[in-house]
């Protein structure tokens, strides 16, 4: 019964948003380290536009991205920079060398409806395993520092 209503549910937000669907919904690594995220919608009918959640266990997700407004088009994308709110001090071994972490995060995109409506695709969540190597993120840290 509770997943009749809530296939219900899911239709009269569609409906509502002009029965925009997401096409695709990918992923790039960049060198930064960031995420790219990239998607593609059917039609921008009855949205305002989107916004990115990320998650580091796949529950309990939080906002990173400032609303995305649709622009007309079909094709969107996004650049976020996970490891941008990390202590500066690195994690250091015996010797004092940096070590490599390795992190899982996970992202979903919501769709924003001219009423304000909010529609989290839940089933479309992409998961991104990144690998952070301390020495060369304070190394960069440093290098920052001097521009």
């Amino acid at each position: 019964m509770k997943l009749l209503s809530t296939l219900i549910l899911l239709s009269l937000f569609a409906l509502k948003l002009g029965a925009a669907e997401l096409v695709l919904f990918g992923h790039h690594l960049l060198p930064d380290p960031a995420v790219r995220l990239y998607w593609e919608i059917d039609a921008s009918a009855g949205l305002q536009g989107f916004e990115i959640e990320r998650s580091t266990d796949n529950e309990h997700f939080q906002t990173v991205s400032q609303r995305i407004l649709c622009n007309g088009g079909l094709d969107y994308s996004f650049t976020d920079y996970p490891l941008d709110g990390m202590s500066n001090s690195p994690i250091q071994s015996r010797k004092g060398l940096g070590v490599d972490q390795d992190q899982t995060y996970y992202y979903r995109l919501v769709f924003l409806g001219n009423d304000n409506s909010r529609l989290v695709l839940q089933d479309d969540v992409i998961q991104v395993e990144m690998q952070l190597n301390t020495v060369s993120t304070t190394w960069g840290s440093i290098k920052a520092m001097f521009r």
